[in-house]
């Protein structure tokens, strides 16, 4: 079974296309990037000793998409511009990459009659529905007060696929959700077997630490750094919720998928994971005296609280999603791979590296 994996050079479809090489063998898994996300180039060496074939192009032209290399019996859509706030300072690159490639791979899928997996996100939910959900403010976070009456698709488990749709949402969140819908529409009217899945805050290994996308990696890379950080927006307190999933628990079920492909799912990890390991490492003794600033003011597009529900997901046969960011020694394994690499993003490394090498 050949695979294309778009957007396979990023970080996400770097690991999804690197597990299937193992799994279905050299040369059957094909990656299309144009490597304009910076530091895509340093998967390059990776995806090829690990028997990836790499092309170079973009999805947004169709010419791109005609090498014969590229036909696979499986498309994986994991191409996007995937930064919320990228969306108002470039709205025509996020239209054309998110939605407009999204439609040319869904055109080569029809002509080779290719399964279709589609990474969608939790941001195509209208941020002032969010907002404006019932909220507990506890502790050590914000909570929905699930004994309000009248609320669709929201529980203590997350927000599900039932929640409302009316609504701006960003302009990321829109060009996903009209993916959503298109993919929706080539599957009912040429017969395609496509998945959509909405994915909430993905982390792991390998993923760089940016203030746009990547704010585990962010985080933890001041952590580990002694850099500053802000708590931005609902009173500055810190006390918002997203959801976590780790990047090989997402490949997990894709792998699970291409061997059953079924409708639409949904999920996400414990909304506890990222909060309380959060408020533990601000704890430790030995990262203490990292400076935090507090922003009161709410950013565009920043929503109160926002956790995909897991149960869609997790009724898939096989997948349960298993790994746990709640102990440090999570924090110790995450920044293991590629150190050399990494200097260049994060800066000047601690002297001692031991601690980011046990465990």
């Amino acid at each position: 079974m050949q695979v294309l994996v778009a957007g396979g050079a990023g970080f996400i479809g770097s690991r999804v296309a690197i597990a299937l090489a193992r799994t279905l063998g050299e040369n059957q898994v094909v990656v299309l990037d144009n490597l304009t996300r910076r530091g895509s180039e340093l998967n390059l060496n990776t995806l090829t000793t690990s028997g990836v074939h790499f092309v170079h192009g973009d999805i947004r032209c169709l010419e791109d998409l005609g090498d014969a290399k590229l036909q696979a019996e499986t498309v994986i859509d994991c191409s996007a511009e995937p930064s919320v706030l990228a969306g108002y300072s470039a709205s025509q690159r996020m239209v054309q990459n998110n939605l407009v490639g999204t439609i040319n791979l869904l055109e080569k899928a029809k002509e080779w009659r290719s399964r279709f997996v589609f990474l969608s996100t939790s941001r195509v939910y209208p941020i002032e529905p969010l907002c404006r959900l019932p909220i507990l403010e506890q502790s050590d976070r914000l909570a929905f007060d699930e004994k309000s009456e009248g609320l669709i698709g929201v529980s203590t488990e997350g927000i599900s696929e039932n929640f409302p749709l009316h609504g701006y949402r960003s302009l990321y969140g829109a060009t996903k959700l009209a993916g959503e819908l298109i993919v929706e529409e080539y599957r009912q009217a040429f017969g395609l077997k496509t998945v959509i899945n909405r994915f909430g805050v993905i982390t792991g290994p390998g993923q760089m630490a940016r203030s746009d996308q990547g704010v585990f990696a962010l985080w933890m890379a001041a952590h580990v750094l002694k850099r500053p950080l802000k708590y931005i927006g609902f009173g500055g307190t810190g006390k918002q919720v997203r959801d976590l999933l780790h990047v090989d628990d997402l490949v997990d079920l894709v792998q699970l998928q291409m061997r059953s492909m079924a409708r639409p799912l949904m999920l996400a990890a414990d909304l506890t994971d990222l909060c309380l390991f959060f408020r533990q490492l601000n704890s430790a003794k030995k990262y203490q005296g990292i400076k935090f600033t507090s922003i009161r003011s709410t950013r565009i597009a920043q929503v109160i609280s926002l956790g995909l529900s897991p149960m869609h997901a997790k009724s898939n046969p096989g997948w349960a999603g298993s790994q746990s960011f709640r102990h440090e020694k999570r924090l110790k394994v995450y920044f293991v791979g590629s150190l050399p690499t990494r200097k260049r993003w994060l800066g000047s490394w601690p002297s001692d590296l031991s601690v980011l090498k046990s465990g």
